[in-house]
């Protein structure tokens, strides 16, 4: 890997672990759910670390897809936990910004469980070994597409996890 690349994945490692510290900040001050903000703040430690795995193994093997499924998976987690907290406080008439974060929050966990799906198809050689192996990892593609759209055209949109009363 050459330097400046390898410098632009630290930056990177570093900017995701600045954006969980800051996750867990807002999560302990956050007024509202504590049932919420405590799950928050318990897996603000997560994109972090799994960011700063797959920057591990990306150095030593840039070649490594897994290393890149684990950084996308830590992106992910990390827009997740920014996104709920950024709809904790459910607004009387939502602007578009809120529809926005409402869709990717739907989006953001089924992506991270997807990449999830196939770092088990991958491991460890970072490629499937059969062709049906390859074939499986099609309903898990057509699940996340499916989400999407049903979050798109959904008549009723609403935060995935409402406020408790």
């Amino acid at each position: 890997m050459r330097p400046t690349r390898r410098m632009v994945l630290w930056v990177w490692v570093g900017v995701v672990s600045v954006a969980s510290l800051v996750v867990l900040f807002i999560a302990v001050q956050q007024p509202g759910s504590p049932i919420r903000a405590t799950s928050i703040a318990l897996g603000s430690w997560f994109p972090a670390a799994i960011t700063l795995l797959g920057a591990l193994i990306a150095v030593r093997q840039p070649k490594n897809r897994i290393a890149w499924l684990l950084i996308g998976i830590g992106f992910a987690v990390l827009v997740e936990y920014f996104l709920q907290l950024f709809l904790a406080s459910e607004p009387v008439s939502p602007s578009s910004l809120d529809l926005a974060a409402i869709v990717l929050v739907h989006i953001a966990l089924p992506f991270a469980i997807y990449l999830m799906f196939l770092i088990a198809f991958w491991f460890p050689s970072g490629r499937f070994f059969t062709r049906r192996q390859a074939w499986a990892a099609w309903p898990g593609a057509i699940m996340l597409s499916t989400q999407f759209l049903v979050t798109i055209l959904t008549k009723e949109i609403g935060p995935p996890y409402p406020s408790e009363a």
